[in-house]
């Protein structure tokens, strides 16, 4: 996949509102617009950020893809939790409404069983409208409708009538009321669905470049470290470099652990470090040209160098490097036990300090190249080109961001 470089100002307020005008959102009114807004420009800046080749671009991109990565991070857990007060608030309105309807279903069966009783009294204490008692072998039935007729003409049953429709109505609103919000708590329900999976998304994202950061921090402070004989302005500068990356690192992670635990899921991702599970086996080595590398590789530095001699270049350098110096750098910045010696991500030592063991130059099998006495640094450079050139015939690939440093791994 290629990678694309990301410059810091994809995060500016200026950008954001281009981005806004450009997709036609920038018509918002009210708060829940403004914020699915941002959070549209943050996934969008994300995607880019997630592109960013995070082993080999240069520290202000690699820092600032990080930001916008932990950004958008941030606001799907903001619309997580959005959505969760969303149904928090629904389930409320659903439990009120709930409890309204089960006090209002028992008023009204009092209603009417006041009315009921009402009616069957009058039945057995009618009187006719003159007040005269009258015997119930006389058609009750009649009399018990004329009596509730006059009841109801005089006024002295309408309130409970009324009271009993007034009842009704209500329940009748509050049953509405609670089935509307059963189906918003569903609805929001399913919207926290929808955020938690893009909270994944976006932590899987942030992943995989805290990864690669992870993986770049490695290599760089091991080149560094191999560096120090040779160049130690550009060893202090890398290692410089590095600790801004391996701080944007833990802080990221730190962030990442947080978000996974707040979405009650991993990233499913871990560090994406190598396995560094004890010291490195040990190395056949040879000396070739002054330059100390592993007898494996011994022929094709050979040829390597007599050819670009023969083109003009008489070329220098450094090859293998013990793990014992690294070794006691882990265990002064990292910790003595051998999960801090062979296992702590580099990022996680103070300072960060690369695990012994995964460097080519510790197997013998890189070699930093310098020409009269420096190291190369110059991709433009006629040496550069030369070796560029002659170096793949012997089976020695470069790696882009250090034009020193080639490997036969």
């Amino acid at each position: 996949m290629t990678r694309l470089p990301l410059p810091r100002a994809l995060a500016s307020a200026g950008v954001i509102l281009a981005i806004l005008a450009a997709t036609g959102l920038a018509a918002a009114e009210t708060p829940d617009e403004l914020r699915e807004q941002r959070k549209q420009v943050q996934e969008q800046a994300a995607i880019a950020a997630a592109e960013v080749d995070a082993v080999q671009g240069d520290v202000d991109t690699v820092t600032a893809a990080l930001e916008t990565l932990q950004a958008n991070v941030d606001g799907q857990k903001a619309a997580v939790a959005d959505a969760e007060r969303a149904v928090a608030g629904a389930e409320q309105e659903l439990t009120a409404a709930s409890a309204a309807v089960e006090r209002l279903e028992t008023e009204l069966a009092t209603a009417r069983s006041e009315i009921q009783g009402a009616a069957v009294q009058a039945y057995v204490t009618f009187q006719n409208p003159e007040g005269q008692a009258t015997s119930l072998g006389d058609d009750p039935w009649r009399q018990a409708r004329e009596e509730a007729l006059v009841e109801f003409a005089t006024g002295s049953r309408l309130d409970q009538v009324d009271r009993l429709r007034s009842i009704g109505a209500e329940l009748e609103d509050q049953r509405r009321l609670a089935a509307e919000a059963e189906t918003e708590a569903e609805r929001q329900r399913g919207v926290v669905a929808d955020r938690l999976a893009d909270l994944q998304v976006a932590l899987d994202r942030q992943a995989a470049v805290v990864a690669d950061a992870e993986a770049r921090l490695e290599s760089r402070l091991n080149e560094a470290l191999a560096l120090e004989s040779l160049d130690a302005e550009l060893a202090g500068k890398i290692e410089a470099e590095e600790r801004r990356i391996a701080a944007a690192i833990a802080a990221q992670e730190a962030a990442q652990r947080a978000a996974a635990a707040a979405a009650a899921a991993g990233s499913g991702a871990g560090s994406g470090s190598q396995a560094a599970s004890g010291p490195p086996a040990p190395v056949d080595l040879v000396t070739v040209g002054g330059i100390v590398v592993n007898t494996a590789i011994a022929d094709q530095l050979r040829g390597l160098l007599d050819e670009m001699a023969a083109a003009g270049f008489a070329l220098g350098g450094g090859g293998y490097r013990s793990s014992d110096a690294q070794i006691a750098l882990r265990q002064a910045h990292c910790g003595t036990s051998e999960y801090a010696i062979w296992e702590m991500p580099a990022s996680s030592c103070r300072p960060p300090t690369a695990r012994p063991g995964l460097s080519d130059h510790e197997r013998g099998l890189a070699v930093d190249f310098t020409y009269n006495g420096f190291v190369i640094r110059d991709r433009g450079s006629a040496v550069f080109i030369a070796l560029s050139a002659i170096a793949p015939k012997y089976g020695f690939v470069n790696l882009p961001s250090e034009p020193w440093h080639w490997s036969a791994s």
